[in-house]
């Protein structure tokens, strides 16, 4: 019940995100002492790691730069000039004519939907705001908060891809042989490509082995169809196995940031999304190749929609099922 009240909130708007409700910088409810150097570092410690946990989670810079201020103007930091870029917040604060001013920055190391640690942290700011807690306490539930286990185990979260996967292949016209095989592939490359991730791997690359064990089993089982005695289409098992890899977030980060005013960041997040494609259209490229150097029969990857109406309620229920199966609000994806 409490999600559905939280819903309808959202709906009707008795209820919005703290950066939807940013307008202007607040009164400062429990101003520090600006003379104290070690507390004013503490309170931009506070707004810069904020801002961190919202630009790593694809927020787009114009939002982060805007909660990160508002943050820093709760605790009396009200004239502060914040630089979010792809990859690092610098925050600058004024502290008077007869102070130096002070600076912090916190360059963002990693990437993820990570959306469980996005609404804690949404959350901490609201009480920030609302009960005046310090910059100690807040950087302590902060820093408790980012480094918290993940509600669900990541095996969850690789399940839950798959089975996006197997039904995103039923959603484009598969059968059950071509679901199972989706959910297997897709299975195989989260957790290898979790592996890959541990040991470094960058993403681009990461990728291109993604690539490669979606279509390296559409290409076997195609090979091997005659002989097993069914048909199958080699194009939808790979269109659903590279879902998991499909940089989702950063097209929409890149659209917001190119529309909000922020162009280096808008490129910054298109390029990447231009490099994550290419892998993975290098990893097909490669798997094709080498069948085809090993003399395999390549089938000619098209895509013949299914009429609407006669697939309807399987479409139906394969596009419930896949949105149910979406696991962005429990735990990070694989570059996490």
């Amino acid at each position: 019940m409490s999600f559905l009240n939280d819903a309808a909130n959202l709906i009707f708007g008795k209820r919005r995100a703290t950066i939807d409700a940013v307008t202007a910088a607040p009164a400062p409810l429990q101003p520090i002492d600006l003379t104290d150097d070690a507390v004013v570092a503490e309170a931009l410690d506070v707004a810069v790691r904020v801002g961190e946990v919202l630009l790593a989670s694809g927020t787009g810079a114009i939002d982060t730069s805007e909660q990160v201020r508002f943050v820093a103007a709760t605790y009396g930091l009200a004239q502060c000039d914040v630089d979010v870029t792809y990859n690092s917040i610098v925050l600058s604060a004024y502290r008077g004519q007869t102070m130096p001013p002070a600076s912090t920055m916190r360059v963002v190391q990693y990437r993820s939907m990570d959306f469980t640690r996005l609404a804690a942290v949404d959350r901490l700011t609201r009480r920030v705001r609302r009960d005046a807690i310090s910059p100690a306490q807040a950087h302590e539930e902060l820093m408790a908060l980012t480094s918290a286990p993940h509600p669900y185990n990541r095996w969850v979260a690789t399940v839950a891809w798959s089975g996006m996967a197997a039904a995103i292949s039923v959603l484009l016209g598969g059968g059950f042989l071509v679901a199972l095989v989706a959910f297997g592939s897709t299975f195989v490359i989260d957790r290898v490509n979790r592996l890959l991730n541990s040991a470094g791997l960058p993403f681009f690359f990461q990728h291109v082995v993604g690539g490669i064990i979606a279509t390296a089993p559409a290409i076997t089982l195609y090979g091997f169809r005659e002989a097993l005695g069914f048909e199958i289409s080699p194009g939808l098992i790979i269109a659903a196995g590279v879902t998991v890899l499909l940089s989702g977030l950063s097209l929409v980060g890149s659209v917001q940031d190119a529309i909000t005013g922020a162009p280096i960041t808008a490129s910054a997040r298109f390029f990447e999304l231009l490099m994550m494609t290419g892998g993975i259209i290098a990893g097909v490229a490669t798997t094709l190749r080498v069948a085809e150097v090993f003399g395999a029969e390549l089938p000619l990857i098209t895509y013949a929609a299914l009429p609407d109406l006669a697939q309807l309620p399987t479409k139906v229920t394969a596009g419930a099922a896949a949105a149910c199966s979406m696991p962005w609000p429990a735990t990070q994806n694989a570059r996490a």
